[in-house]
């Protein structure tokens, strides 16, 4: 079948690749396996995410308080993790992940982010006059089962504050 020679013309315009390709993306939308976003080709079947709360369970803002992402103090937790269990590994002589660290060391870890987030935390000044008596490290699991999610929490480590209103240093 010849090619008009209009069209031939065209073929040989140094945008026709690009108004080619432009034409062929908005044919295909954002439809895997040609979706800018690969990775949601795949769902896990679980995750997990971090948050503080007072003692009475109330939601601290990592953002507002610490001057840090929810998601960045995950980062930060893991890397603790990491870091233990490679040192648990060095001491036992065989692997050990850190998902299978013991709640105790998981505890230790938590207070290390505790050190952190509470040491950011006292250069802003909106954390210094709202201070809870508690603080708490809490993990939720996020489960997917069939067409459900399922949502469990635990706590992870604990600490009483001194100096708070509701908690003044002992003189």
């Amino acid at each position: 079948m010849p090619v008009p020679p209009r069209l031939r013309s065209l073929a040989r315009h140094p945008l026709f690749v690009m108004w080619a390709f432009v034409a062929f993306s908005l044919l295909v939308k954002e439809n895997y396996p040609f979706s800018h976003f690969p990775m949601y080709s795949h769902v896990a079947p679980e995750t997990h995410y971090f948050y503080l709360t007072d003692g009475e369970g109330n939601n601290l803002g990592t953002k507002t308080n610490f001057g840090m992402a929810a998601s960045n103090l995950k980062k930060k937790y893991h890397s603790y993790l990491t870091a233990l269990a490679e040192q648990r590994e060095k001491e036992a002589g065989h692997r050990i992940k850190a998902s299978e660290l013991p709640a105790s060391d998981q505890e230790t870890c938590g207070q290390k982010l505790f050190d952190y987030i509470l040491e950011r935390g006292e250069h802003r000044g909106k954390w210094t006059r709202n201070k809870p008596d508690i603080i708490r490290l809490r993990r939720a699991d996020i489960q997917r089962k069939g067409s459900e999610l399922i949502e469990t929490n635990r706590l992870i480590a604990e600490r009483k504050l001194t100096g708070s209103p509701q908690n003044p240093p002992a003189d």
